[in-house]
């Protein structure tokens, strides 16, 4: 029998492969699947995207043009009287096009989620809620006494 750690790596990386199949298959990386939720939930700005996402501003400038040539992403410059002379800040939000890709692939993660889950009990989802909740919590604490 395998331990608690193997299966964890294991099932990660299934999981992880799956997801990048069905994001290929309408043309998105994970990241920027992501990317996009975070802007359609309101995250404008590369600072509030760079929080949100502990990406150096580089490559998330990089996952951001790349959204934007794919047309699921709109640019928008915002000259304030504080930025006149100085860099004028950009500001972010979701095209139609972005919209109906992000709305293709929540349902795809929704039907995946169905399929993984559809002979566990609500209890057994519950319950593996916790303990995955539980050891995230535990490893973010580790991490961030590093």
């Amino acid at each position: 029998m395998k331990s608690a750690q193997e299966n964890l790596l294991i099932v990660s990386k299934l999981y992880q492969s799956l997801l990048q199949k069905r994001a290929r298959n309408i043309k998105l990386t994970i990241a920027e699947w992501q990317l996009l939720q975070l802007v359609a939930d309101g995250n404008d700005t590369q600072q509030a995207l760079a929080i949100s996402t502990n990406l150096d501003i580089s490559t998330l400038s990089r996952q951001l043009s790349r959204l934007k040539t794919k047309g699921y992403l709109i640019k928008e410059i915002v000259r304030t009287e504080e930025k006149i002379y100085t860099r004028p800040a950009s500001h972010y939000r979701v095209s139609e096009e972005g919209e109906e890709i992000l709305k293709k692939m929540d349902f795809d993660f929704d039907q995946f989620n169905q399929q993984i889950f559809e002979h566990w009990s609500e209890e057994e989802v519950n319950l593996l809620t916790i303990l995955l909740n539980r050891l995230s919590k535990r490893i973010e604490q580790i991490e961030n006494n590093k």
